[in-house]
């Protein structure tokens, strides 16, 4: 991971800059195909695959919409933690560019509770870059 703002220094945001050494579009599949997220996650996923569409990931601990997608460099997406309060959602969007023969992933969450950004700031990599490279580079 080339850089990650600290939500204590960006409390209205969290920025991660990720590489990968699979192309934009192994990486935009392994997002969005319900059945690699699954694989790489370990816990279901249900992902319609067009802008509007809904998600439940992680079992459903997860939920919202993709917002916009551009086939193998954009995806953005509201969604929300089950526990948060409801109509709260946060705004997650992942830029994905070639980097020689990987990817350069830049990721950017707002509108994700105050009281929760230092768990996220955390769960990113925890939860989605670290396995996401283990499930690319197996």
């Amino acid at each position: 991971m080339s850089e990650r703002t600290s939500p204590s220094a960006v409390e209205t945001a969290i920025h991660q800059e990720v590489d990968f050494k699979a192309s934009p579009e192994r990486v935009y599949e392994a997002l969005l195909d319900e059945q690699q997220f699954s694989a790489l996650t370990g816990a279901t996923a249900q992902i319609y695959r067009e802008a509007g569409g809904a998600f439940k990931l992680f079992g459903g601990r997860v939920i919202g919409r993709n917002v916009e997608l551009v086939a193998n460099r954009r995806i953005v997406q509201a969604w929300r933690v089950e526990k948060w309060p409801p109509g709260v959602y946060a705004i997650a969007r992942f830029e994905l560019s070639a980097q020689g023969a990987g990817t350069r992933l830049v990721f950017d969450e707002t509108g994700c509770p105050l009281e929760e950004r230092e768990a996220h700031y955390d769960n990113w990599p925890r939860l989605y870059w670290d396995p996401l490279r283990r499930y690319l580079d197996s």
